[in-house]
């Protein structure tokens, strides 16, 4: 990666990114409700998570300059950020755009930026491992003028006890680590020039070791320190195979590296434009442009035991995009693969016919991405295309419209409830089925909801349904969401299951 300056269509996506005069930049607090063992373990909702005490729910604010100049606006933090990526990109002799485009990716140029389950801070989202490693230790300066100064170091070391020349004191594995923590993250949000010089930094040092190979060097940065990175892109990812680390460990590496590609080449992918590099050719398969060429399209190869991967090889990557919210993978895997009681499931080839991909795009781009739109974040995608394998796996019904790609099976996410989509769908979208999955009459387990391509005598029918494995029968039908209503009255009389 060596020295390219800022593209102005690179400059316009930060300009975008960081339009207007408020300051949602520079301040802000995590509410993203995550349900995993993580957040619940710690209760950290809207707080800095891995302190002691325990941090306040509360906005965190970046206090940045420019020039010597308090930061007060996006706009003003749009205008320094492309100061500091091509000055920095010019010092370490590496593709600006590529090293904006991480930043986005990693926080969005939020400054104050902080995720729940994770020590991570800041714009380019440094652990406070790293933050030591990187800054205070100097480990990854490889020229005398990379090195950070006393002064950069005693920015981010501001207000820290402890000796500050050993990790524990950064660490939140160690009591002092965790102690220290509120004030690394504050001194970190307060600088974000130190944080992008640390950023290029750390990059120049792993791509040293990829001999300059972006995606190979993106894909490490994401994954680790401890991972072995090497100029093989393929090589990288399959070093990253690691059950103790869990089944999407390298998957999510493939998808952060799909991800910042898109920033710099298509055009479509961000509201906020794109970098300019056409040359990238988004448009076809990620293999093309991801890596060595030659080798590039077999990454996929022995790790189909994963259930995730395919032995013809995985046709796309990870977060392939089919519409503008509905990845590839989402429509071709169940959310409950993995789960160990169903083995079964893993080991399947679930690649979709021509017809059933145009399905799929079909109802990502009419019914889950208004519904994505409606909520402002992803839904949860259970189940979308079913092969005739895996919808016996499953028990689906022999006319199952999963096996066509015409159904999708959706939960909401912690945020919003399964009623609110139901009803959203009913009253707002075409559809051929819509089914309330169980539940009670509150709201539903789960959405089934199915959209065909008119064809013939093939037409949506808009059938709305309820479904109770407890019920003669199962299904209850209605012809419109006034008798629907009408019709859960009368089954859910007192509002849950009798």
């Amino acid at each position: 990666m060596a020295y390219i300056k800022l593209t102005e269509l690179g400059k316009q996506f930060i300009r975008n990114a960081c339009a207007g005069t408020s300051n949602s930049l520079l301040t802000g607090q995590s509410h993203d409700k995550i349900n995993d063992i993580e957040s619940k373990l710690y209760n950290i909702d809207g707080h800095l998570p891995f302190c002691n005490p325990e941090s306040p729910a509360m906005p965190w604010t970046g206090h940045a300059k420019f020039n010597g100049v308090n930061i007060t606006t996006n706009q003003q933090l749009g205008e320094a950020l492309i100061v500091w990526f091509d000055k920095y990109g010019q010092l370490f002799e590496m593709d600006t755009n590529i090293i904006a485009a991480q930043a986005f990716a990693e926080s969005g140029y939020k400054i104050w930026n902080y995720p729940l389950t994770s020590n991570a801070s800041g714009i380019s989202q440094f652990t406070t491992d790293t933050t030591f490693g990187v800054i205070v230790a100097n480990k990854f300066a490889t020229k005398p003028e990379y090195r950070f100064t006393n002064e950069e170091i005693a920015a981010i070391t501001k207000n820290l006890t402890g000796n500050l020349k050993e990790e524990n004191s950064f660490s939140t594995k160690f009591l002092i680590g965790r102690t220290n923590r509120p004030f690394i993250h504050q001194n970190i949000i307060d600088n974000p020039e130190i944080m992008i010089k640390a950023q290029f930094c750390y990059m120049k040092y792993i791509s040293n070791k990829c001999n300059g190979l972006a995606s190979s060097a993106l894909f490490g940065y994401n994954r680790g320190p401890n991972l072995p990175v090497t100029p093989s892109y393929t090589q990288s990812i399959q070093n990253a195979k690691n059950p103790k680390r869990g089944v999407d460990y390298e998957v999510e590496g493939i998808g952060y590296v799909y991800n910042i590609f898109n920033y710099l080449g298509n055009n479509k992918f961000s509201k906020y434009g794109y970098f300019g590099y056409d040359h990238l050719n988004l448009n076809e398969p990620f293999d093309v442009y991801a890596a060595e060429v030659a080798e590039s399209g077999i990454y996929g190869v022995e790790v189909q035991s994963l259930g995730k991967y395919y032995p013809n090889g995985f046709k796309y990557p990870a977060n392939y995009q089919l519409t503008k919210h509905l990845s590839y993978y989402d429509a071709i895997s169940m959310n409950a693969l993995m789960n160990p009681s169903q083995p079964e499931r893993k080991n399947y080839d679930n690649t979709p016919t021509q017809e059933s991909l145009d399905n799929l795009i079909n109802i990502g781009k009419k019914i889950y991405d208004p519904l994505c739109d409606f909520i402002g974040k992803k839904v949860i995608v259970n189940s979308a295309y079913r092969g005739a394998y895996l919808n016996n796996v499953v028990k689906g019904s022999e006319n199952s419209q999963h096996k066509l790609g015409e159904a999708i099976d959706i939960d909401a996410p912690a945020s919003h409830s399964n009623s609110e989509l139901f009803y959203y769908i009913a009253n707002n979208l075409n559809f051929d089925q819509l089914i309330w999955e169980e539940g009670d009459g509150r709201s539903p387990n789960w959405i089934h909801v199915s959209l065909v391509i008119p064809s013939g005598d093939r037409v949506n029918r808009r059938k709305i349904s309820l479904y109770n494995p407890s019920w003669a029968g199962s299904y209850r039908h209605a012809t419109d969401i006034t008798a629907f209503n009408t019709l859960k009255s009368q089954l859910y009389p007192t509002g849950f299951y009798a």
